[in-house]
């Protein structure tokens, strides 16, 4: 099962069923008589969950006529009205004017509506976030409250654009829950994807309740720490143990792209250096690949990442050192720096500011776990936790 962001196709075929109770316990503290709006309809199921309650009245959009027939008729909806956006974008511009255009034609009190959906996460071919645009939309509509169904990739990110603006819209939409789902909501989709479900309430300003499905483990931030990295799981030794080696722009681990705009660059240019990349599949398990010599071509176009942006003499210096950089970077407690704080398949920043970085301490050692151990201080109690976590 691969681990991808979910697509349209994906959105019509996913199923909720592991949190619907979820779901249902939301709606049911909603007042009577509630007017709910899902704006992007996707297959349905979610309007499915809201006919099924008494409390509430839905309205849902689909883009066009063929989608809405496909939930409508999917899910066998009868108790909703139901109408199409007319939203057909294919790149992120094009997705903000027609969510405005969208809206500013719905009639409607926004002040008193909840709005529910699961909505698109990615466009085009490159797959562009587009998520936190429905949530840019809701908090300019100043809505009652809302219950989405969202990557939980932004809260990796509190310094790039997708991070803030996420952050920005569920604090002013009232951020009150969220939830981590099961990795494996959507694996009627065939896919393996990291979601949360975000629960706001208008005028909220207190505690952040981050907890798991089932209710059973959780933690709590408050709105200053909300701008912070947030680290989706519930052991709070092993969060201790992740903070401890944060580390400064200026002494984290270094890797340097190989490439700009204009090609190789010139420092690298038929240089041999130490190249690496992250896994893209089952980085779960193996999240780098191993660092290796490489002479760079003058004609490359692919983008390398080059360790600690370093150039040697020759083959044989370029290999020595790329022993010393495997023998670290595979360390059991490097390795689980590195499984435990991943945010994408990048080696750019920030994405080593949680991998310790002891590996100049020593230029030409060959490291083992003890050594690292050691540099870093680990307790005895911090040890358990990365050998027991393998």
């Amino acid at each position: 099962m691969s681990r991808e962001p979910s697509t349209e196709i994906n959105r019509m075929d996913a199923r909720f069923d592991v949190i619907e109770g979820n779901i249902k316990q939301w709606i049911s503290n909603l007042p009577n008589n509630t007017d709910v709006y899902d704006l992007d309809l996707g297959g349905g199921q979610l309007a499915k969950i809201v006919e099924s309650c008494y409390n509430t009245r839905i309205t849902g959009y689909a883009k066009n006529n063929f989608f809405k027939n496909i939930a409508v008729n999917g899910e066998k909806l009868t108790n909703g009205k139901y109408f199409t956006s007319g939203i057909d974008a294919q790149t992120l511009e094009e997705f903000k004017n027609d969510m405005e255009k969208f809206v500013r034609n719905i009639k409607a009190n926004w002040s008193k509506i909840y709005c529910i959906g699961n909505p698109a996460y990615t466009i085009g071919l490159g797959r562009v976030n587009i998520y936190h645009v429905s949530l840019e939309t809701l908090a300019l509509l100043d809505v009652a409250g809302l219950l989405y169904i969202i990557p939980y990739k932004w809260m990796a990110q509190p310094d790039r654009p997708l991070g803030k603006s996420v952050r920005k819209s569920l604090k002013v939409l009232g951020i009150k829950t969220i939830i981590i789902n099961p990795l494996d909501l959507f694996k009627d989709t065939g896919v393996l994807t990291e979601t949360c479900t975000v629960i706001c309430e208008k005028g909220y300003k207190g505690d952040i309740n981050i907890r798991n499905n089932d209710g059973t483990e959780s933690f709590l931030v408050t709105q200053a720490e909300f701008d912070d990295r947030i680290f989706p799981f519930f052991d709070q030794s092993k969060r201790n143990l992740i903070m401890k080696h944060k580390q400064t722009q200026e002494n984290r681990i270094f890797f340097d792209s190989s490439t700009d705009s204009n090609g190789v660059k010139s420092k690298y240019d038929q240089q041999w250096v130490l190249m690496t990349s992250y896994q893209k599949n089952n980085y779960d398990k193996d999240p780098i690949n191993p660092v290796k010599a490489f002479n760079i071509p003058s004609d490359r176009t692919t983008k390398d990442m080059i360790a600690n942006g370093q150039v040697f003499s020759n083959e044989q210096e370029a290999r020595e050192m790329s022993g010393r950089w495997n023998s670290y970077l595979f360390s059991k407690p490097i390795q689980w720096h590195f499984k435990n704080t991943r945010m994408s398949t990048t080696l750019d920043d920030p994405q080593l500011d949680y991998v310790p970085n002891f590996i100049n301490n020593q230029p030409t050692k060959i490291y083992t776990d003890q050594d690292i151990y050691r540099m870093g201080n680990y307790t005895d109690e911090e040890i358990e936790i990365i050998e027991n976590d393998r």
